[in-house]
């Protein structure tokens, strides 16, 4: 069940690492989609309340990705050194850490939630159904974040089987949970939105059940008799790349947010564009996200295993694989893009729209996707702050400058322009500070 990652045909093994990702991650996004299927069958205000809720859900995916990546990346290098008692002794912690934070999470819901949501702008007819669903969703807090950080752990041994196992069964458990819960069937009444939190939580208990077995029986990676040994050191080595990781993980929900301001400056058409444009580039790169995601174990593998020339021709594979894929998604939707927007059933004037964004901003997806795949790789050797300096700096001195002059000189044109400039200057920035990855590993 485990990958040598330090021998082998790399462009085939990342490829193998992807695909089993690439099946997970689209079926975590059918998920949600199903989730706004089902709930938007409730009304305006149901649907509006899991909007109040996102921040609260991006907190805790945060929370799980900074210390998943931390856990990886010190995995991954124990791994490509042999040493399993480490390996074992991180996971454990990492599990442990990245509990402990959830429950805080939890408390923190549990007292001061209903005073959140008012702050944020729930009307007292949406904070109903905020609270239902925010209640049931707080509770189950732990139950979600064990199976994020254990799919990192078992990653960074090169087996992305299991993880994408994982995935598909937690989003299938999710899928047919909806309905139950939701409209009620048999003996189980009509739950409402609170069923969609119900219907997650216990998608998610499936794959807490499922994982910790793995980890225990099957894979030898969580030992309870580390909780205590060298316990004060190894949090600090993985909070020590877990904040940075979770601090780089917010400049995305915030991102998406200012370029939604900017474009509803031009009307409800573009507004609805945009969004139709983002779920169908979302579902396009899933293979390019699958990618970026085996880069940290892979790297992280081969650096523990002094092995940096196979680090150095992952990097060049990759780059030219994303930006490969991305042109000809690109050519794609120039072709039958109309007809793929059209499965939506919107107005010509929102189909216009969508085009207009994945004509501007496709084509780049690949140098973001360089970006992505660096930070995973700066995690992965240890180096968090270089994550943080890319992430930070394309936010502010690449994104942000060029939205706002653009959108003054050309419009709307100008606003998804600044996404896919700010990509290109970003990949190459993180290109040049691979070479530093490189030769500098902490």
């Amino acid at each position: 069940m485990k990958v040598d990652l330090t021998q082998g045909n790399i462009a085939l093994q990342l490829l193998r690492m992807a695909g089993p990702m690439s099946i997970g991650i689209f079926a975590i996004m059918s998920m949600y989609f199903a989730d706004s299927y089902f709930i938007a069958q409730l009304g305006v205000q149901p649907l509006a309340a899991v909007g109040f809720v996102y921040p609260m859900i991006s907190t805790l995916s945060a929370i799980g990705f900074g210390f998943g990546s931390a856990a990886s990346s010190f995995i991954a290098r124990a791994y490509g050194a042999k040493d399993q008692e480490r390996l074992a002794c991180y996971a454990t912690h990492a599990l442990m850490a990245s509990l402990c934070h959830a429950i805080a999470l939890s408390v923190f819901g549990h007292f001061f939630a209903d005073d959140l949501f008012r702050l944020m702008g729930a009307s007292e007819a949406v904070l109903e159904h905020v609270m239902a669903y925010a209640r049931v969703w707080f509770y189950g807090c732990f139950l979600i974040i064990i199976p994020m950080v254990g799919n990192s752990i078992i990653r960074a041994t090169g087996n992305t089987r299991l993880p994408g196992t994982v995935m598909v069964l937690s989003a299938m458990t999710n899928i047919g949970l909806d309905p139950i819960f939701i409209f009620g069937w048999g003996p189980i009444p009509e739950f409402g939105i609170q069923g969609a939190a119900i219907a997650s939580v216990g998608s998610y208990a499936v794959a807490f059940i499922f994982i910790v077995y793995k980890l225990i029986v099957s894979l030898d990676m969580l030992r309870f008799s580390f909780i205590r040994r060298q316990s004060l050191k190894v949090w600090r080595d993985l909070m020590s790349i877990a904040y940075p990781a979770i601090m780089t993980n917010f400049t995305v929900p915030i991102s998406v947010g200012i370029t939604t301001a900017f474009v509803a400056a031009y009307g409800d058409e573009a507004v609805a564009g945009f969004g139709i444009a983002s779920r169908i580039e979302s579902f396009i790169l899933v293979p390019m996200f699958g990618l970026a995601s085996v880069m940290g174990p892979f790297t992280g593998q081969n650096l523990g295993a002094g092995r940096v020339d196979r680090m150095q021709s992952a990097f060049r594979w990759s780059a030219k694989a994303m930006i490969g894929y991305s042109l000809v998604c690109t050519l794609l939707v120039y072709l039958f893009g109309y007809a793929l927007i059209g499965l939506f059933d919107t107005t010509d004037a929102v189909e216009q729209q969508s085009f207009l964004y994945l004509s501007l901003v496709l084509w780049a997806s690949g140098f973001s996707g360089i970006v992505v795949s660096t930070n995973s790789c700066a995690n992965a050797v240890g180096r968090p702050m270089i994550a943080v300096v890319i992430n930070i700096g394309r936010f502010f001195c690449a994104y942000l400058p060029l939205l706002y002059v653009l959108n003054w000189l050309f419009g709307l044109h100008g606003v998804y322009l600044s996404i896919s400039l700010s990509s290109c200057l970003m990949a190459l920035v993180a290109l040049y500070l691979r070479r530093y990855l490189v030769a500098n590993p902490k």
